[in-house]
């Protein structure tokens, strides 16, 4: 194989594979990255069996054919020279890379162990890129941080012909988002996403514009997220999200509505002060809220924050990382939380002012409250 590129253009198709070229891989060859090159393309592979990430790019090549280079160092050397041009060389057992006045070799990996990559899934729509990325990295810091309960590690992925839903849950909170979308012609159908590749993902093919998403829910249980020459699949987890949403209230006791950057803002605050399970507490009352926290000895903080309070009064003890969390999920200027009288769910909704109007359907945050202080 020889093949002459744009150093910058090989360089980001290597950064974006080399995310799945294992540093401990569980075969060594796992840790490579495969070229394949073919007419006038080189496509980049890495490879984990969780997950892949394939970059396409039009180069000259000269020699077509097929290599298994070492992913890390190949996609850092590649990083590291000037951007001009490249030219990736076999010889015989190793790999030069060349590029002005600068040579590495690298050894070859066994490309005949390298396990065959699922391809993507078929496609089911498109859906805008920055919508989708800041939707995804609000439900994933909800999800479940340890695989003690697999699937609540994952992002629950509804699919229907007019909108795709985002779901998770760490069992003392739940965030929902509900997205627009360009669908195929596509049932309802569902699938369970690991949390961190999904973030990863989206992360990683970034940028603006629309994404391609597909999905294959049985046999080689996949999704895949494509756009231009870069694509990611992740492999789907076993099982049935469970229905998490049963049970949540419909009806509150109360409501406040407040200006949600300022609370937002109040809560970072008053945190500083917080007890070790850095819980702040919500005074809701007529006209206000006061957020206060307090923590050893004589150590304390409170602030006012105006509002607009309906129905009965409350006294609310929340997390200050959940509920921080709740309010950067929802849109709208202003944060409406949605209470009951006991230790029940609360659940917080974007709106567009002060009276709670236009709230904001496609997202929901639900939060569980703690006993407050005396």
């Amino acid at each position: 194989m020889r093949i002459n590129a744009q150093t910058a253009e090989l360089a980001r198709a290597a950064g974006f594979a080399a995310r799945h070229a294992s540093v401990r891989p569980v075969l060594p060859v796992l840790s490579g990255l495969r070229l394949t090159a073919r007419g006038d393309d080189v496509t980049v592979t890495g490879y984990d069996y969780e997950a892949s990430s394939v970059a396409t790019l039009s180069a000259d090549v000269t020699v077509p054919g097929d290599v298994l280079v070492p992913g890390r160092v190949f996609a850092e050397i590649l990083r590291a020279l000037p951007d001009a041009e490249v030219t990736v060389t076999r010889k015989d057992a190793s790999v030069r890379i060349e590029s002005t006045e600068t040579e590495f070799t690298l050894p070859l990996l066994p490309i005949e162990d390298y396990p065959n990559v699922p391809g993507t899934a078929p496609t089911v729509g498109t859906i805008d890129a920055a919508t989708l990325s800041a939707a995804v990295a609000a439900v994933s810091r909800v999800a479940l941080r340890d695989e003690s309960v697999p699937l609540l590690s994952g992002v629950s992925v509804e699919i229907a012909p007019d909108a795709v839903s985002l779901m998770t849950t760490d069992r003392y909170r739940i965030a929902r988002h509900e997205l627009p979308w360009s669908a195929g012609p596509v049932e309802r159908t569902g699938a369970v996403v690991p949390a961190r590749l999904l973030a990863d993902a989206v992360k990683g093919i970034g940028g603006s514009g629309e994404l391609t998403v597909g999905l294959a829910p049985s046999v080689e249980r996949r999704l895949s997220l494509s756009r231009g020459g870069a694509a990611s699949t992740i492999r789907l987890l076993d099982g049935t999200y469970p229905d998490v949403l049963r049970g949540m209230p419909t009806a509150f006791a109360g409501e406040v509505v407040v200006e949600r950057e300022s609370l937002a803002a109040a809560v970072r605050r008053i945190a500083l002060v917080a007890d070790q399970y850095a819980a702040v507490v919500l005074d809701v009352a007529d006209g206000g809220v006061v957020v206060s926290a307090s923590g050893e000895g004589e150590m304390g903080g409170r602030t006012r924050l105006p509002a607009v309070q309906r129905d009965e009064p409350a006294r609310i003890a929340v997390n200050a990382g959940y509920l921080l969390d709740g309010l950067g999920m929802v849109d709208g200027g202003y944060a409406k939380l949605s209470y009951q009288r006991t230790v029940r769910p609360a659940l917080i909704q974007g709106c567009a002012d002060a009276d709670g109007r236009d709230v904001g359907a496609r997202s929901r945050y639900y939060v569980m409250p703690r006993v407050p202080p005396e």
